[in-house]
C-alpha cells in the first residue's frame, strides 16, 4: 500500500498519542523498512526499526525454568492464603455464634427482669408550668450549643493539623 507523506505524518502523530491500531503500527513499520523514506521522516526510522535490528529476544532455558518455578510457588501461596482466609472467616462466624448463644442463652435462671411500661412513673418527668418548659428548653439549647462548639473546635484543630501535615509533605 502506497501512502503519501501527509498520511504517514498523521499516523506518526496518532502513534505518539497512542491512538493507532496494531494494523496502523504495522503500516508504519513497513513504511520505514523501505528504502524510499522521505528525508524529513528519517528521524522516526529508529522508533520503527529498532526491534528489527535487534532480532528476536529469547530468555535462556535455565532462566525460563526458574521463572516457571517462581510463578508456581506464587500460585501455591495464593491458594494457601485463600484457604487461610476461608478458615479465618469460618472461625469468626463460629466464635460470633458462640458469643451470641451465651448472650441470649435459652432457659436462664428464671429470675428474668421484664420491664414494663406500667412500672415507670412518667408523671415526675412531665413539665408542669410554662416557666419550667422554658428552663428545660434553655438547658437543651445550651447543651446543644456547647456540643456544637466542641465539634467546631475539634474540626478546626483537625483542619490545621492536616494543613501542617500537607505542608510537611510538599
Amino acid at each position: 500500500m502506497k501512502m503519501n507523506k501527509k498520511e504517514i505524518e498523521a499516523l506518526i502523530h496518532r502513534y505518539f498519542e497512542a491512538e493507532t491500531s496494531l494494523e496502523e503500527e504495522q503500516l508504519l513499520r513497513a513504511y520505514f523498512q523501505r528504502d524510499e523514506v522521505d528525508e524529513q521522516l528519517k528521524i522516526y526510522e529508529g522508533y520503527f526499526n529498532y526491534f528489527r535490528s535487534q532480532g528476536e529476544i529469547k530468555a535462556p532455558e535455565h532462566l525460563a525454568g526458574k521463572v516457571l518455578q517462581t510463578i508456581q510457588k506464587e500460585a501455591n501461596n495464593k491458594k494457601g492464603i485463600r484457604v487461610l482466609r476461608l478458615l479465618s472467616r469460618v472461625a469468626a462466624v463460629f466464635i460470633l455464634g458462640i458469643g451470641l448463644w451465651f448472650l441470649y442463652k435459652p432457659g436462664g435462671t428464671g429470675e428474668e427482669i421484664k420491664p414494663t411500661a406500667s412500672s415507670i412513673d412518667w408523671s415526675k418527668y412531665e413539665v408542669k408550668s410554662e416557666e419550667e418548659a422554658i428552663k428545660v428548653m434553655q438547658m437543651a439549647l445550651r447543651k446543644t450549643s456547647t456540643e456544637l462548639k466542641k465539634g467546631t473546635n475539634i474540626a478546626t484543630t483537625e483542619i490545621h493539623t492536616t494543613k501542617e501535615r500537607w505542608a510537611f509533605l510538599k
